[in-house]
């Protein structure tokens, strides 16, 4: 390959190169203190959409995804959530404990304790269950306004957190 050839191949390597990563790779900036004390209100993650589109979602990962409801320009509400069940995992909140799958959740990640609710569900073949690490104060997936959320709602999975 000649110089002019390999310096033409690394230019158009390097333009695809940031195309994929604009394209995959989109900042997202955390409001409220719903997944304290693991995210912190103004940090700004790195949203990895390719985890959605190649199926690489698994529970413990903090995903944003979109609900139904919109902001005041219009546009849906986003929201920042820890991943707790997959599809066909039965969720039983109770007692301030989380189980999945008949067995309780050890969560070292949450601010409280307790997880408040009283959930019973079986998740269907498209749907995750969302929670907030702080617990107390999020709106997630016990929300019923809210709910399980639907794969198709999904916008991508935190891929590296700044810390602010």
């Amino acid at each position: 390959m000649s110089v002019s050839n390999r310096f033409v191949f690394n230019i158009v390597m390097i333009i695809l190169g940031i195309a994929l990563v604009v394209m995959f790779l989109n900042p997202f900036v955390v409001e409220g203190e719903s997944m304290l004390p693991t995210l912190h209100n103004g940090q700004i993650v790195l949203i990895n959409r390719a985890a959605v589109v190649s199926h690489q979602i698994h529970k413990g990962d903090i995903v944003i995804a979109r609900l139904s409801e919109v902001n005041e320009n219009g546009y849906p509400k986003l929201i920042i959530k820890r991943v707790i069940a997959t599809p066909g995992d039965h969720v039983l909140i109770q007692n301030g404990q989380v189980i999945l799958n008949g067995e309780v959740l050890e969560e070292s990640y949450i601010a409280s304790e307790r997880t408040p609710g009283d959930i019973n569900i079986v998740l269907g073949k498209h749907q995750l269950f969302l929670l907030g690490d702080n617990r107390m104060i999020s709106r997630d997936s016990r929300d019923k306004s809210i709910g399980p959320v639907t794969l198709d709602k999904l916008i991508g999975r935190a891929y590296m957190i700044h810390i602010n």
